[in-house]
C-alpha cells in the first residue's frame, strides 16, 4: 500500500514527492488488488496513458485520497498534501509525445491536482517547450552515461553530469532532478552497486569516494 511511503516520508520529516504515471493502466490489470498497489506494474514513458480522461480520473482519486487522509489524521504525522509535490508520468519519450500531447496531459492533470490541493507544487518534462503551462517545477532525470555512453570512462560521466547541471541553470523555475546516479545499472561497477548516487559521499570506484559540489547556481561541479 502507498500509504506506507507517506508515513515513512512524513516520519523522516520529509515533504512527500509523488509520480503519477501509468496508474490508470496498472490499476486496469486484473492481477492488481487495488489502485494502490505497483508491485506488479511494468512499464516506461514510451507508454501513452489509456485515456486524458482516464488518467485524469485516477489522479483525481488518488490525489483525494492524499488530502481526505491528511484531513483526517489518517497518516503517522499531521499533514497538509497542499504543499506536496506531484510529478506527471516517467519519463515521456518518443514522438508519440509530440504534437501537443504531453502539453495536453500536463495541462488537465495539473488542473485536476489544483481543483483539490491548489497550493500544491506540479511539474513535469519540458516537451515541447512546457513553461508555457506555466508548471511550477522542471522535471529531469540525470544518469551520467546519457552523453557518456554506458561504458564511459569515469571522467566522461562527471563531465556529463556537469554538462546537465548546468542546462538546469537555464530555466526560470526550480529543476527538480527526480531520479540520479552514476548510469543506469552501472555496468562497469556491477549491478550489486546499482544504487550507488552520483552525487554525495559514495564509493563509485574500488574504494574511491567521490564527493561532487555544485558551490554556486552558474558554477561547474567539482568531484574530488
Amino acid at each position: 500500500n502507498v500509504d506506507k511511503f507517506i508515513n515513512a516520508t512524513l516520519n523522516s520529516d520529509a515533504i512527500p514527492y509523488i509520480n503519477l504515471a501509468h496508474g490508470d493502466i496498472c490499476g486496469n490489470r486484473e492481477e492488481k488488488s487495488s489502485p494502490f498497489d505497483f508491485s506488479r506494474c511494468e512499464g516506461h514513458g514510451a507508454y501513452l496513458p489509456s485515456s486524458t480522461s482516464q488518467f485524469t480520473n485516477y489522479v483525481l482519486n488518488v490525489v483525494q485520497h492524499f488530502n481526505n487522509n491528511c484531513n483526517n489524521n489518517q497518516y503517522s504525522k499531521p499533514c497538509n498534501a497542499d504543499s506536496w509535490y506531484f510529478e506527471i508520468w516517467n519519463e515521456p519519450s518518443g514522438s508519440i509525445w509530440n504534437n501537443g500531447v504531453y502539453k495536453n496531459l500536463f495541462k488537465q492533470t495539473k488542473a485536476t491536482i489544483k481543483s483539490i490541493v491548489p497550493g500544491a507544487k506540479v511539474g513535469g518534462y519540458d516537451i515541447e517547450n512546457l513553461l508555457t503551462e506555466n508548471p511550477d517545477f522542471i522535471v529531469r532525470h540525470l544518469y551520467a552515461n546519457v552523453c557518456a555512453g554506458d561504458y564511459g570512462s569515469n571522467q566522461q560521466k562527471m563531465d556529463c553530469a556537469n554538462q546537465m547541471f548546468m542546462e538546469s541553470d537555464n530555466y526560470p523555475i526550480p529543476v527538480i532532478n527526480s531520479e540520479y546516479n552514476f548510469d543506469w545499472g552501472n555496468k562497469d561497477l556491477g549491478r550489486e552497486d546499482r544504487q550507488d548516487k552520483l552525487l554525495g559521499s559514495h564509493k563509485l570506484v574500488g574504494n574511491k569516494d567521490l564527493v561532487c559540489k555544485k558551490n554556486s547556481p552558474g558554477s561547474s561541479v567539482r568531484c574530488t
